[in-house]
C-alpha cells in the first residue's frame, strides 16, 4: 500500500542518513573536519531532524568557523536537539562575536543547565562566559579581565559508538 511505502522510504532514508553520518566520523578521522563537512551534509539533507547528523554537522561548521553558521540554523538545531548544550554554546558565541553578549547570555545559562559536567563544554562556557563578563568590567575601571587565546578539544562526534576530537582556538 501507499502508506507502507511512504514508512520504507522513511526508514530507508534513516539508513541511508546515518550511513552518511557515519563515514563523516570516519572521515574527520582519517583527514579532518574539513573532509567530513560534505557527508554530515548529505546525512541532514536525508534526515533533516535527526539531532545526531545535525549535532555533528554544527560542531563541523563550528570548528571550521563555516559560513553556515548562522543564528537561523542554530536556532533550528536548538528546537531538535533542546537538550544539547553545544548549540547553546555555539549560538552564545556567534551572537557575542556580534557585539550581541547580552542576547548570548540566556544561552551561556540554558547550556550552563545542560552539560553536565562534561569538562571540554564547560572550558567553553567558561571562556564565552568570561567574553560577556568583560561587558560589565568595561564599565569599572578599578577591573582588568586579560584575555587569553585557548584551545581546547571537543571530543563530541557521534555514530556507533565511536568518537573523534575537534581542536580550535577559542578567541
Amino acid at each position: 500500500t501507499l502508506s507502507d511505502r511512504s514508512q520504507t522510504g522513511t526508514r530507508d532514508k534513516a539508513y541511508v542518513a546515518a550511513l552518511w553520518n557515519n563515514l563523516g566520523v570516519q572521515q574527520e578521522k582519517l583527514g579532518g573536519i574539513e573532509v567530513s563537512v560534505k557527508a554530515f551534509k548529505r546525512a541532514v539533507t536525508f534526515a533533516p531532524r535527526n539531532p545526531t547528523a545535525l549535532l555533528n554537522l554544527t560542531q563541523a561548521y563550528w570548528g571550521l568557523r563555516h559560513r553556515a553558521l548562522t543564528q537561523q540554523f542554530l536556532e533550528t538545531v536548538i528546537q531538535i536537539a533542546p537538550d544539547d548544550p553545544f548549540p547553546h554554546l555555539a549560538l552564545a558565541e556567534l551572537l557575542i562575536d556580534k557585539g550581541r553578549k547580552a542576547d548570548a547570555t540566556p544561552h551561556l545559562k540554558r547550556a550552563k543547565t545542560r552539560i553536565h559536567r562534561d569538562p571540554l563544554l564547560t572550558t567553553l562556557l567558561e571562556k564565552l562566559e568570561g567574553k560577556t563578563a568583560q561587558v560589565a568590567a568595561a564599565t569599572t575601571p578599578a577591573r582588568r579581565i586579560v584575555g587569553s587565546s585557548s584551545m581546547i578539544c571537543v571530543n563530541r562526534r557521534r555514530n556507533s559508538g565511536s568518537s573523534s576530537t575537534i581542536r580550535t582556538d577559542l578567541r
